[in-house]
């Protein structure tokens, strides 16, 4: 459930802005912006092992499209939190100012 949260962070990520906030994309930005990730040895960033991406993951430092309002930045960086117990839940994603205005018990009415 909290994996499906993380996965949940990612697709807002991806679908509103355009690249995920830990894949090649991202890590080519922030290169590109102040040298944030540091130097990729060996082929650039696609080739990048698992484990710097874990690295990144568990240090919390990404990338965010500049593209996506500072709400949906918001809940991004909210949900995308390592450690699953300081994880949102879906209650407060629901809750969040992203969301304001949607009526959720129309929604599930409408499953």
């Amino acid at each position: 459930y909290k994996a499906d949260i993380w996965s949940f962070g990612i697709l807002i990520c991806e679908i509103l802005g355009g690249f995920t906030p830990f894949g090649p994309k991202a890590m080519e930005i922030g290169v590109a912006q102040d040298g944030f990730f540091g130097d990729s040895p060996g082929g650039g960033f696609s080739s990048m092992p698992p484990q710097k991406i874990i690295e990144l993951v568990q240090t919390g430092r990404m990338v965010l499209p500049k593209n996506l309002t500072p709400q949906t930045r918001d809940l991004v960086r909210k949900i995308l939190v390592a450690d699953p117990n300081v994880r949102l839940e879906i209650r407060d994603i629901m809750q969040h100012k992203f969301f304001e205005g949607i009526d959720w018990h129309r929604v599930a009415k409408k499953l």
